[in-house]
Formats: structure tokens, sequence, C-alpha cells
């Protein structure tokens, strides 16, 4: 006996599970472009967190550096008296200015810095910048609690620094006899110091480095 069916048998083609299949894939690339994109923007909000941190941090060893110059200045029976002489200038004292010094063979200035306190003599401009200078090896590092300046025992006021943070500096003596004001009619008298902080060099953390001219009458 035959059976007799009321429409005729069509092949089928499996269109709707190849729509399916499709749809899917779409979603899935939409899902994973939508999470790449979140974590870059939470990568880019996180850098700029980090850097404003290194840049507030830098800024702060900045003042602090400034803050021991200053003292550096008022020094009341030799100015500057934690300062040494640059090579190459001869005789005399630091509250006179002074020539460049010498380079050695890596380009490296010579002129000395007094160690563990980052105070430096006038850098020889054919020489490599300081800071520039791999090879320079007198970067002072901030730890949490640091002397108010070289010949005090009294502690910075803002010693609370932030966690896991490098921040370092030094200090060159540019020499004395620099206009304290714009006055035409001012004394010449005032010392001028060039003064250099970085945060977080040779870390995975943002690395900033600022520079300022920093002028003291004594």
């Amino acid at each position: 006996m035959r059976t007799q069916y009321p429409f005729p048998l069509r092949k089928q083609h499996g269109i709707a599970l190849i729509v399916v299949l499709i749809m899917i894939v779409l979603v899935t690339l939409l899902g994973i472009a939508a999470v790449r994109t979140l974590t870059l923007q939470e990568r880019m909000a996180a850098n700029q967190f980090d850097r404003n941190l290194a840049m507030q941090s830098a800024e702060r060893t900045l003042r602090l550096a400034e803050g021991i110059a200053l003292a550096e200045s008022l020094t009341k029976v030799q100015q500057n008296p934690h300062f040494q002489a640059a090579s190459g200038t001869g005789t005399g004292t630091l509250n006179g200015n002074y020539a460049g010094g010498t380079c050695d063979a890596n380009g490296s200035d010579s002129s000395p810095c007094t160690p563990n306190l980052g105070l430096c003599s006038q850098p020889t401009s054919s020489c490599t910048p300081r800071w520039a200078d791999p090879n320079f090896a007198s970067w002072v590092t901030v730890t949490s609690k640091v002397p108010a300046s070289p010949s005090s025992s009294a502690l910075d006021a803002d010693s609370n620094l932030s966690a896991n943070l490098q921040q370092q500096y030094f200090i060159e003596f540019l020499g004395k006899g620099f206009p304290c004001t714009q006055d035409p009619g001012d004394k010449f008298d005032c010392s001028l110091y060039r003064i250099t902080a970085r945060t977080n060099q040779n870390t995975n953390r943002a690395v900033v480095i600022l520079q300022s001219d920093f002028l003291a009458r004594p």
C-alpha cells in the first residue's frame, strides 16, 4: 500500500541554520570589539592616572630640592658649602662663577658632585647634560623621610610620598652675580641653581622629568 502525502516532499537546504551561525559570528565579533575598546579605555585611564601621580611626585621632589638650594645660599659662614669646585677651574671659592670643566672619554662631565647630596658644580657646556647622561651616578633618591637641607636633621614637613614611586633629583650650582629681580638698579648678588627632578626611572611606571632654574638671594 502506498502512502499518499498532501504536499510533495521538498529537499531541505538548511538556510535557517546558516543564517543563525552568521548572526552568532557577528554578535561574537561585536562583543570582542566592545571588550577590546573597554580594555583600551581602562589602560588609557590608568596610564593617565599614573602619569598624574608621577608628575605630582616629581614636582614635589623639585620643590624639596629648591628648599635645599635655598638653604645652601643662606649659609652664613660660607655660602654653598656643600658644593665642590668644578674640575679644571683652578683655585677659588664657591662664591664665584666658574668656567666649564672637562669631559671624560664618554663625554660625561667630570666636574664633581658631592656624594649622597646631589649637589653638583657648574656643568660643562661641551659635555653631555647630566640628566641625559646614562653614566651620571649622582642622582639622589628621595625616601619617605628626607632632611629639610643637607645640614639639617629636621625632616621635611611633606614626608608622605606615594607608594612604589621612585623620586630622584640633583642640583647644579651655576654661580653667583645674577640679578635678583628685573629691576635694573637691583644688585647682582643672587645665586643661580639648576634643579632636575625625575620620577620612576628604571621602573614600569610613568617617567616624568622636571627642571627649574632657581634664583636665591643670600
